[in-house]
């Protein structure tokens, strides 16, 4: 059975390498780090302050034109074309409402100014919690303006918790192609 859904991820990315192999922009790699300030709102306890940092690695394509031909640049973004991008993220912020350490690590995915990531969330302080998280973020160049939410799967008060915060990141290329 594994070894099926294998050769089917391999034959679907070899169906799409020429595409790719043909799409204008540029391709590449990046290191992604920063620093996460925010606010932490909680239903039936005091709300609170988040403080950390993230990284995350990101395959960015900014492509230039669709096969039609068409431009489809983002206004107000320093970049070549729309950014269309898929990575891994991980962070670890300090939350000063439940004096209680997050950390959560997902997948993240996103096109020209929106994006959204999410994962396996983890909360340490009293005792250790798990649960999932989700974050939709707005993204305008090395800032995101973000709101996300987290579940933690136990029958312990605030089993919720909502932040609305910004992310600042920086990038740093590890492999990547030039414009065409």
């Amino acid at each position: 059975m594994a070894h099926g859904r294998a050769i089917l991820l391999v034959a679907i990315g070899c169906s799409l390498a020429p595409r790719a192999a043909r799409a204008e922009g540029e391709l590449g790699l990046h290191l992604h780090t920063g620093v996460n300030l925010g606010r932490s709102i909680y239903d039936q306890a005091g709300d609170g302050f988040v403080l950390g940092g993230e990284t995350s690695l990101v395959l960015l394509h900014s492509g230039r034109q669709d096969d039609d031909g068409v431009d489809h640049d983002t206004p107000g973004i320093p970049m070549i074309g729309t950014p269309t991008w898929v990575g891994i993220y991980g962070d670890v912020l300090r939350d000063t409402g439940s004096d209680t350490t997050r950390i959560s690590i997902g997948p993240e995915l996103g096109r020209e100014l929106i994006g959204v990531d999410g994962g396996l969330l983890v909360q340490l302080g009293d005792q250790r919690r798990w649960g999932f998280t989700v974050r939709p973020c707005l993204t305008v160049g090395l800032v995101a303006l973000y709101g996300r939410w987290g579940h933690l799967v136990d029958d312990e008060p605030r089993q919720d918790v909502v932040e609305t915060g910004i992310l600042v990141k920086l990038p740093l290329r590890l492999w990547g192609s030039a414009p065409r």
